[in-house]
């Protein structure tokens, strides 16, 4: 079960001041929420409708924030028919995939799943979200806790140092995680570990290659960087999975465990992220990455 859940909200909650002061700094993947951009223009329709609900400073205040904020978003292309209310419309995802919790202001029928804003306990669910638990060290519930990211990203790094794709305890999960990605919509692909000692570039090359290409799609690159900690630098312990949309912290490693083990996890906050993302690039000053470090591996699958 993902960690990470999908809200629906009402474009004119969030244009009135009071709810938005009351809701906005919950949502985050680093909060275990993010707001669905549904229908595709959210954003604009908060602007025009905060200008109705809201004194004019205000409305200048919720434009800015839902403009610049863009990490507690997620955009998943639902159908939105533009001849019925909001509500309607989210309730209608019911049926096909709905969202983990939906917030309007106001419930005529009861619907189930629909909270109505100013009148719900925080401290309840389904507002209430698990921001960390042990998750079974198995392939499929590894996934399966960064399920909403996985399946929505463009951008995926697996930080391990041990990373060992021979090891089909490595191997399973790097297959179960990415079974759970649009790959179509995947532009970066990428493993972070600690370089081995000895390392040589070409038996690297040809081990990654000979276990992960054919679970690469064709047309797509697997890039692996091998990295060294800096003299009294920090250490690459931490297990990470990254994407453009929020990133977990898996605390015992992404690579399955025996029978019964279970392994911390818990989404990063912004700012942590932020952080994470910035010790994995290419330019990154937290670590040495020599020029024979880097392999890339096409995809076959």
């Amino acid at each position: 079960m993902s960690l990470i859940k999908e809200f629906a909200i009402e474009p004119r909650v969030m244009a009135t001041w009071q709810h938005f002061r009351e809701l906005w700094e919950d949502f985050g993947a680093g909060q275990g929420r993010l707001i669905s951009k549904y229908p595709v223009l959210w954003k604009s329709r908060v602007d025009e409708l905060a200008r109705q609900f809201s004194k004019p400073v205000q409305a200048a205040a919720i434009s800015s924030k839902i403009r610049r904020d863009e990490h507690k978003f997620l955009a998943t292309g639902r159908t939105y028919s533009g001849a019925d209310n909001w509500l309607v419309n989210a309730l209608s995802q019911t049926a096909i995939k709905p969202f983990h919790a939906v917030i309007a202001c106001e419930n005529p029928a009861g619907a189930t799943g629909v909270l109505v804003a100013g009148e719900f306990a925080k401290d309840e669910l389904p507002y209430k979200v698990v921001l960390e638990d042990f998750v079974s060290r198995k392939a499929r519930d590894l996934a399966g806790c960064a399920g909403l990211l996985l399946e929505h990203c463009e951008e995926l790094q697996f930080v391990d140092p041990h990373f060992d794709p021979s090891e089909p305890r490595f191997r399973n999960t790097f297959e179960a995680m990415f079974q759970l990605c649009n790959t179509g919509s995947l532009k970066t692909l990428e493993i972070h570990r600690e370089k081995p000692n000895p390392f040589i570039p070409g038996v690297q090359e040809a081990k990654y290659r000979r276990q992960l290409e054919l679970l690469v799609p064709a047309n797509t690159i697997l890039r692996v960087y091998f990295w060294s900690q800096n003299q009294g630098g920090l250490g690459l312990h931490p297990r990470f999975l990254l994407t453009d949309l929020g990133g977990i912290h898996f605390e015992n490693g992404l690579d399955e465990g025996d029978p019964g083990e279970a392994t911390l996890v818990k989404p990063l906050t912004h700012e942590v992220w932020q952080k994470c993302r910035a010790f994995y690039c290419k330019q990154s000053a937290a670590f040495t990455l020599a020029p024979d470090c880097v392999i890339d591996v096409a995809g076959r699958g």
